[in-house]
């Protein structure tokens, strides 16, 4: 590229554009990236930086575009390539979260899932399917698995509002269940292990652990403890004994009051033999 007046004010304008995508600043940063182009409509580097700044504004296909007119220009230029691949990923995952969207409108639940599903398999960190996906389990009666949806949501944009009072909603409605825990574990992994099971077995469960926990006005005690309704309690039960051997550390137990009997009796012998 030239050294010249024309080259010179287009670098001015494209640094200036990087630099106000540091800040956050993505419209004036593309208006910046247009002006630089509108100087040099051939530099490669112009026009990925412009696609790069539309792919963030959600403005896929522009972008898709941009980045191609940069390959074009520069067969070279990875970055451009990789950003090309990832954008198209994005649109598409865009185009299946949208037909989730209007199926779960007319009523099509089933198929909304599977299209959320879809979206979020080509786009695993998108809150906003994880938001929808919630939804769909919500209305499914599977409140533990939307929880989990609603909380991934949050844990990658924890200022989606949806997703937040789509919490405190389930929240709500699972401390009115009648849960009781079914087995418990020193290592929360393994309750999680065996509460992912119960679920594929169409049981819906939960862990109560530190945050759990204390959202369900429990206390955890040694580790996590599964949590199922009591009118499955049985199969729970059932299930998690053919899955695991029973091992040190680890109990399953069917009620809160057994435990504490066990406990008080214990206490009692101590109080004997002192």
């Amino acid at each position: 590229m030239e050294t010249n007046e024309t080259s010179l004010q287009a670098q001015v304008h494209l640094a200036q554009a990087a630099a106000l995508e540091t800040e956050g600043a993505l419209d004036a940063a593309l208006g910046e990236c247009d002006a630089a182009l509108a100087l040099l409509p051939d530099w490669a580097d112009a026009h990925y930086l412009r696609g790069t700044l539309l792919a963030a504004l959600e403005r896929l296909p522009e972008a898709i575009a941009a980045f191609e007119s940069a390959l074009a220009l520069d067969a070279e230029l990875h970055d451009a390539r990789e950003a090309w691949v990832a954008a198209q990923l994005q649109q598409a995952a865009h185009e299946h979260l949208e037909r989730a969207q209007h199926l779960q409108a007319e009523g099509n639940g089933e198929q909304a899932y599977l299209e959320c599903h879809f979206a979020l398999t080509l786009q695993p960190e998108w809150a906003a399917a994880h938001n929808l996906q919630g939804l769909l389990l919500e209305n499914f009666g599977e409140y533990a698995r939307a929880l989990d949806a609603f909380r991934t949501a949050l844990d990658l944009d924890p200022e989606l509002e949806d997703a937040q009072q789509n919490a405190q909603r389930v929240s709500t409605q699972l401390e009115e269940e009648e849960l009781i825990a079914v087995a418990r574990y020193i290592n929360p992994a393994q309750a999680h292990i065996a509460r992912d099971l119960l679920i594929m077995e169409g049981i819906d469960a939960i862990v109560t652990d530190e945050s759990m926990g204390n959202l369900l006005g429990m206390l955890s005690i040694g580790g996590g403890r599964v949590m199922v309704r009591a009118s499955d309690a049985d199969r729970a039960q059932e299930i998690l004994e053919a899955a695991f051997e029973t091992a040190e550390g680890e109990e399953g137990f069917a009620d809160e009051d057994s435990e504490e009997e066990g406990d008080l009796e214990s206490e009692a012998d101590s109080e004997t033999d002192n």
